[in-house]
């Protein structure tokens, strides 16, 4: 089942994206138009409760946490307890041992790379620069850096927990 609705979004300070924002849905950061988040590279957590029924941690069944699309990595903690880190697909963790039944909490911790940072700075008008570097930001690849088409950023989704009982585990 899906784990939709609003999420809350962390940001560090000093990176130019806001301490905190509520996004609807999950949305690439690139898609949003305020610039610390358009053009953030960092990591950014997610946050979000959830409900787990009984029925879904009857004995024999594992519980596992589907996180869609990702860009690029990301750690999952569920009610504070690490569950792992995922960077290819399936962007999926084993969270049995962490739910309990009724409200769970849920923190995404997603990292993206440092190019979208380089393209916000390259574009900034007044030359302020969020990123000190020794690589020559006006090219990239032959490409101008405020050219560089910006790369999807955060997590996508969409976010499911899938419970699989023994009898699904068997068919394997």
């Amino acid at each position: 089942r899906v784990i939709g609705g609003p999420w809350e979004v962390r940001f560090p300070a000093g990176w130019g994206a806001p301490a905190l924002r509520r996004f609807e849905k999950l949305v690439s950061w690139t898609k949003v138009e305020e610039e610390g988040i358009k053009y953030f590279s960092g990591i950014a957590s997610y946050h979000k409760g959830f409900e787990s029924r009984a029925d879904e941690l009857a004995e024999g069944n594992r519980v596992f946490l589907d996180l869609g699309r990702v860009r690029f990595v990301a750690e999952v903690y569920v009610n504070g307890d690490s569950q792992g880190i995922v960077w290819k697909p399936p962007y999926r963790v084993d969270v049995t041992d962490a739910v309990k039944v009724g409200t769970n909490q849920l923190v995404v911790e997603v990292a993206n790379t440092w190019s979208n940072r380089l393209v916000g700075d390259a574009q900034n008008p007044d030359g302020k620069q969020f990123c000190r570097t020794n690589i020559d930001k006006s090219l990239t690849f032959q490409v101008l850096w405020k050219e560089t088409p910006l790369l999807e950023s955060g997590l996508l989704g969409p976010v499911k927990l899938i419970t699989a009982g023994a009898p699904l585990a068997r068919r394997r």
